[in-house]
């Protein structure tokens, strides 16, 4: 794709060539709040937009000087497509997401260059999918100040993002349910079983297992073993994976507030008595696992519950916790709340230029769906 954008910043694809600037990137631009977040990619970006996106879309700001050898990186998003279930059917829906201007460009030119270009790369879109944490006020400030040339922001569900890491509550009794992983001669009943729910939940992606057994880079990392499957006698009727995504995203702590600083050493102590997440130091990655491909039949919570205290057992003695997400309106959402857990919370927009807002076409009579682990 050609150059677009004004001035001295540029829009243009993304190339293989660009992934140590776009993995900076993402390292020197953290997500603000009490526990500074970076969001990285090591040790190759497009890996983990294969994930999100089924076909990543990579988009970078370069900033073109006089005099300059070379232009500048000075920003990286990401618009890739992927197959949702909206309104009961499969269409695709871009996703924007991975969205950082450097520190140097902000406030200016490079910003609306990177609006100017997704307009652009976008004309005729009727809407796409964002989502952004509480704690990064700043741009949600920003888009509430919305200024012409802006896409408008509208409010589609917030998520809840749990970090599960020690169990509060006895678990309700679940006799005559059976839990157990899934393997090669399972694919009929997942695919089968998932098939039948995923229509029913808003914004649910549209998975073909026979791909993960061939390779396909939308599940690298995954394989059958990942998936587990809870059976009420012959009867499927709950299914979950989980990811070890460490080898393509990572989550590391870029600093902490001052009283998140000074309260950390004791936090952390609470935790090795009472099982909670112990918080990584400055410059460490946290150690978690996704939950992922969470359906249970009629979406019923004391299923949702047995399958995440079964993998919380399972997964306990490597990882300092399992990562789960629900909307706030998903019925199943407060099983979480079961475990000792760190919460994150996220509002999910649907985004548009044309003036319409997308969220009156949605079935209000759908459960909206949210898969954390490709966010």
């Amino acid at each position: 794709m050609s150059a677009i954008g004004a001035r001295a910043y540029h829009v243009r694809s993304a190339r293989e060539d660009d992934n140590e600037a776009i993995l900076s990137l993402l390292e020197d631009n953290p997500q603000p709040g009490p526990v500074s977040l970076a969001f990285e990619r090591a040790p190759d970006y497009f890996h983990s937009a294969a994930v999100s996106c089924r076909q990543a879309d990579v988009f970078v700001v370069e900033q073109h000087r006089p005099g300059q050898s070379a232009p500048r990186m000075s920003g990286v998003f990401n618009i890739g497509r992927r197959d949702l279930y909206v309104n009961g059917t499969i269409q695709p829906v871009r996703y924007a997401h991975d969205f950082r201007i450097a520190h140097a460009a902000r406030g200016g030119e490079a910003l609306w260059a990177a609006y100017e270009g997704g307009r652009a790369i976008l004309d005729g879109q009727r809407w796409i999918q964002a989502v952004v944490l509480a704690d990064n006020q700043h741009f949600l400030n920003a888009i509430r100040r919305r200024r012409k040339g802006m896409p408008a922001f509208y409010p589609a569900g917030d998520i809840e993002t749990s970090l599960l890491c020690g169990w509060r509550r006895r678990p309700r009794n679940t006799d005559g349910l059976t839990i157990r992983m899934a393997n090669r001669q399972d694919l009929a009943i997942m695919q089968s079983f998932y098939d039948r729910l995923a229509p029913r939940r808003q914004f649910a992606p549209a998975y073909r297992f026979a791909d993960l057994i061939a390779g396909d880079p939308f599940y690298r990392g995954l394989d059958i073993s990942d998936y587990w499957l809870a059976f009420d006698g012959d009867e499927l009727v709950g299914l979950a994976g989980t990811w070890d995504q460490k080898a393509f995203r990572q989550t590391r702590v870029s600093g902490y507030s001052l009283p998140m600083r000074l309260a950390r050493p004791f936090y952390n102590g609470w935790s090795r008595i009472r099982g909670g997440i112990r918080l990584p130091g400055k410059g460490d990655c946290f150690n978690y696992r996704m939950v992922h491909t969470l359906l249970a039949r009629q979406q019923d919570p004391l299923i949702l519950e047995a399958m995440l205290c079964h993998l919380h057992r399972c997964f306990r003695p490597y990882y300092d916790a399992l990562v789960c997400g629900f909307f706030d309106s998903d019925p199943g959402a407060g099983v979480a709340a079961g475990f000792s857990r760190r919460v994150l919370r996220s509002h999910h927009f649907l985004v548009s230029w044309s003036g319409t807002d997308p969220t009156t076409g949605l079935d209000g009579g759908l459960i909206p769906y949210a898969e954390v682990a490709r966010l």
